[in-house]
């Protein structure tokens, strides 16, 4: 319990969208943003593979891949991921090769992406990798630094 109560002011910092009308809005605004750009890299990988589908059905493997991600299956989703897009793309009338070769390459393209943004992000807040990669606290390892700044 000790940690929840510690934990609650965060928490009910981090519901502050829910609360504030002009945030809610913001936060709608830039999901809507968001989906819409991961629609745009489904179809423009669509496009690169030669997968002339129309954009609905992007939108379909953004949500179905949105759920994946959700209910994660297996570690990382290896297998669950490339088996529900293969199965979408060929409900559309994809070919399995095709399908096989599209699932694998926005996988692997897909986090090399994340995984490249979040190194610039921990280059732009300061982060050193023992922050990321230690054992100890996120707050102990800020509050090191504050000190460190402070002197």
């Amino acid at each position: 319990m000790r940690v929840l109560r510690d934990a609650w002011p965060r928490i009910h910092a981090g519901l502050e969208a829910l609360r504030n009308e002009r945030l809610l809005a913001l936060t709608l605004a830039l999901t809507f943003v968001g989906y819409l750009a991961e629609v745009l890299t489904f179809w423009a990988f669509g496009r690169a593979f030669g997968i002339a589908l129309p954009l609905s059905a992007y939108v379909s493997v953004t949500v179905a891949v949105s759920f994946v991600r959700t209910f994660p299956i297996t570690f990382q989703n290896i297998g669950t991921y490339e088996v529900v897009l293969i199965g979408l793309l060929r409900s559309q009338g994809v070919a399995t090769g095709d399908a096989l070769s599209y699932a694998v390459a926005t996988r692997i393209l897909v986090s090399l992406a994340i995984a490249a943004m979040g190194l610039a992000a921990m280059w732009l807040m300061g982060m050193r990798p023992r922050e990321v990669f230690g054992l100890r606290s996120i707050s102990s390892s800020i509050d090191e630094r504050k000190d460190a700044n402070a002197s």
